[in-house]
């Protein structure tokens, strides 16, 4: 994984595979001014689970994002964020708008998160904070590179945005396959 142009590995994502050159880390932190671009697009299978603690609330601080400026159609939004009104959001749609609020306050508790698309559902804290139906439709890839602890936009590409001041445990992308019973 790239971090800021970087090589590190992160706990969680290939702790049983890690050669000696590599050190395991309970976590990483970031003050706002760190990515992370692991060099991949999103699709509509794309899933995510996080394990994850805003150290701030701040407005449009985005736990991962790639997406257009919201004023093109046909683009393939994807992120997880705060809200102008420091609500958890999120977007999941090939269409500008479309921003799904879900009227939880965000706060600098630890959470996880799980953006499952095989059963269309989205989960904070396995359920107990946040559980719903994932709305919006996604079907077509993202033209930009996927960012975690930001976003990567089209019009400042490729420049980023809005990156978090966060503790960040566990991160995990997948490809999801419809055959499976969740994440």
């Amino acid at each position: 994984m790239i971090i800021c142009g970087q090589q590190y590995v992160v706990v969680n994502f290939l702790s049983n595979r890690l050669s000696s050159e590599y050190v395991e880390l309970e976590y990483i932190q970031s003050d706002g001014k760190q990515y992370i671009e692991p060099e991949y697009q999103p699709t509509p299978n794309t899933g995510i689970y996080s394990d994850f603690q805003f150290t701030n609330i701040a407005t449009q601080y985005r736990l991962f994002g790639s997406g257009s400026d919201n004023s093109v159609e046909g683009k393939l939004n994807f992120e997880f964020y705060i809200n102008g009104s420091r609500r958890w959001a999120y977007a999941y749609n090939n269409k500008k708008g479309n921003w799904v609020n879900t009227k939880i306050a965000a706060d600098t508790n630890r959470h996880t998160l799980s953006f499952n698309v095989v059963n269309k559902k989205i989960l904070i804290d396995n359920g107990s904070t946040y559980n719903s139906t994932l709305k919006g439709t996604a079907t077509i890839n993202s033209s930009y590179p996927f960012l975690i602890l930001g976003r990567q936009y089209e019009t400042n590409a490729p420049a980023i945005g809005w990156n978090p001041k966060i503790i960040l445990y566990s991160f995990k992308i997948y490809e999801a396959s419809f055959t499976e019973a969740s994440c």
